[in-house]
């Protein structure tokens, strides 16, 4: 029987993580309070360090993919009904929204930047999904003051594009998601990073927790299970250590 790794004679990524004995120690803290989920020790200090180095001075909650992510940021604001999202997209960000309880419509995007087009009306719609094809940085602030001018939530999906240190997000009504996928600049396996205003950071967990809190469900809230596990969180903090190299050499690479 042909194995999957001869199937694809030029693949366009090796995924390359960082080997055992790099993040194995980073584990220790898990082990030591027997705690390998549920936003543990190790998950906080990767959340720590990501926010600290990419993402300062907003904060970073971690979940175990981006679909998720997108789907928490939706959840923590109460986003129910219409969320405007970009045709030019990988299917994860509708099933996101779909698992968010809420409707996508999808639109069509501007056939210069592949994205949503910065005369979008968003006054009848729950909240807008920016998508940035290929971790590209955009400029989103003629969405930016759209979205606030009708106090609707802007979730950024920009699931290649932890790479460097982005933009401050404008408001507390922003969110941006990121994809910690093996074929993503930042690769843990399988992750996701949610870049928020510290004021959601609270919100973003319960999301992520089924809607609890210590156990306990505030009125009102909900949530799906996306946490992110400790031992992707230890491989984070290994590949933090190499990053700049790890970017160095996709630069070097690239057309």
């Amino acid at each position: 029987m042909q194995s999957d790794s001869k199937i694809y004679r030029f693949p366009f990524i090796r995924p390359v993580l960082p080997p055992v004995a790099k993040w194995a120690h980073y584990l220790e803290p898990a082990y030591r309070t027997k705690w390998f989920s549920n936003f543990g020790p190790v998950a906080h200090q990767f959340e720590t360090e990501l926010s600290k180095r990419l993402c300062h001075p907003d904060e970073v909650t971690t979940a175990n993919n981006c679909t998720s992510g997108i789907a928490a940021a939706l959840v923590a604001r109460n986003v129910f009904g219409t969320v405007l999202v970009a045709a030019f997209t990988f299917p994860a960000t509708i099933s996101a929204v779909i698992m968010a309880r809420a409707e996508p419509c999808v639109l069509d995007v501007d056939c210069d930047t592949w994205c949503l087009p910065k005369t979008l009306d968003s006054e009848k719609c729950g909240a807008v999904v920016l998508v940035s094809p290929f971790g590209l940085r955009q400029n989103f602030t003629r969405h930016f003051e759209i979205c606030a001018r009708h106090g609707v939530p802007v979730l950024i999906d920009n699931a290649a594009g932890l790479s460097s240190k982005g933009m401050p997000l404008p408001h507390g009504s922003c969110f941006e998601i990121y994809s910690l996928h093996a074929a993503k600049p930042f690769a843990v396996g399988e992750g996701g990073a949610i870049r928020s205003r510290a004021s959601q950071a609270e919100a973003l967990g319960r999301a992520l927790n089924f809607g609890l809190k210590r156990g306990s469900v505030p009125g009102g809230s909900w949530g799906i299970n996306g946490k992110l596990p400790e031992v992707s969180a230890a491989i984070g903090l290994a590949v933090l250590e190499d990053f700049d190299r790890i970017i160095a050499h996709r630069h070097a690479t690239a057309p």
